[in-house]
């Protein structure tokens, strides 16, 4: 049984053991698609990008959109994944395929609290804005060929949900990318709008607190918004009540830095039209769900990495 969440009633939700990616919006709830404008999505190229600063429109992204869910929980939900069955979505018996896995999965966990200046709570109240992506014909292609851009997602990969990985740095150059496209049209307060216009477009890494996650054919990356700074769960606050008007672009990738490492490429793309948090979120007790080790489980397995 689903349930939408409503300010009256957020009762937890008996849930089967398995959903499907995007099972919360289906039909007429469905608010994602695959048309984001690849124009809005200008990534660093080299070479000597420190001196020359020059951006070009991103290739094709390595993966593919396959869905989003909005979850809502007493607490943050980590590791989504769990509950989720991707078997119509992947190559069982392949696993990994060179290197890469065949779903990336990108679980941001917000707040839906006032926020202090003073003090920060690690958990609450709020959503999980869970994205899925699957890997491309493009992605294979590459995968192959081994490019600058996806040799890093693969060191990335590699040591995602590795306890002491000497490559775990790289986690923090993950990169968000979000574009308000339809910015000029929305009917919002001074405060919202001022909002919109400073980030709208604007490239930035999740230097919050992340947990990454590992399974035999996923990653999936949690990015605790409870322990943003101030400002960006201040702006998040003010601006999340009118998310139902805005259409967003957004993307993703591993902030390239060498010249070895360019140009950079998008992991994934999708748009998100006018998400209504009170229709289109469903409400679970995932929460309450506790994410138990493997018995014996060695460096490498279902296991999740703080960044």
């Amino acid at each position: 049984m689903q349930q939408q969440h409503s300010s009256e009633a957020k009762a937890s939700t008996d849930l089967p053991p398995k959903q499907k990616p995007g099972f919360s919006n289906k039909g007429n709830k469905k608010f994602w698609s695959d048309s984001s404008d690849p124009e809005l999505f200008k990534l660093r190229v080299g070479p000597d990008y420190n001196t020359n600063k020059q951006k070009e429109v991103s290739p094709e992204p390595f993966y593919e959109g396959l869905g989003i869910d909005l979850l809502w929980s007493d607490k943050r939900i980590d590791h989504v994944s769990r509950f989720i069955d991707y078997t119509d979505h992947v190559e069982e018996e392949k696993g990994w395929i060179d290197g890469l896995p065949q779903i990336i999965v990108l679980n941001f966990q917000l707040p839906n609290y006032r926020p202090t200046m003073w003090g920060t709570k690690r958990n609450g109240e709020g959503m999980s804005l869970v994205f899925y992506f699957r890997l491309g014909q493009r992605g294979l292609e590459e995968a192959k060929k081994g490019s600058g851009a996806i040799e890093l997602l693969k060191t990335f990969c590699k040591s995602a949900g590795v306890k002491r990985d000497k490559n775990a740095n790289i986690h923090k150059r993950w990169k968000n990318i979000t574009h308000v496209v339809n910015q000029e049209d929305l009917n919002i307060n001074s405060v919202a709008k001022k909002i919109v216009s400073q980030f709208s477009g604007k490239p930035f890494l999740t230097r919050a607190k992340k947990k990454i996650f590992r399974g035999k054919h996923y990653i999936e990356i949690n990015v605790n918004q409870h322990t943003s700074n101030y400002v960006k769960r201040r702006s998040f606050f003010h601006v999340k009540d009118y998310t139902k008007e805005m259409d967003l672009d957004v993307g993703f990738c591993i902030e390239s830095r060498k010249n070895e490492e360019m140009p950079e490429n998008l992991i994934g793309r999708l748009r998100v039209h006018k998400m209504d948090y009170t229709k289109h979120s469903v409400t679970v007790d995932w929460d309450k769900v506790p994410i138990v080790k493997r018995k014996g489980s060695k460096k490498r397995g279902s296991t999740s990495s703080l960044v």
